[in-house]
């Protein structure tokens, strides 16, 4: 445990509830705003096609040469 004393101030049945709540919260906050402040997946749950950023964005993705292939035999 990183800080052991803090249960001598704080009470583990008010401490714990708490810091899982404070998790909740803030992953459920940056899960709300990258849903809110991106069209990727509403335009994904709505069927529609990839665009021109979503294609710009599979060009970036690393895929494996011939030369990559070889190098792991």
């Amino acid at each position: 445990m990183i800080f052991p004393k803090v249960w001598l101030v704080v009470k583990p049945g008010v401490g714990i509830p708490l810091m899982l709540s404070a998790v909740a919260v803030s992953a459920l906050a940056i899960h709300v705003g990258v849903l809110t402040q991106t069209n990727i997946f509403s335009d994904y749950w709505n069927g529609r096609p990839i665009t021109a950023a979503g294609a710009a964005v599979a060009e970036l993705t690393p895929t494996a040469s011939a030369n990559d292939v070889a190098l792991l035999k």
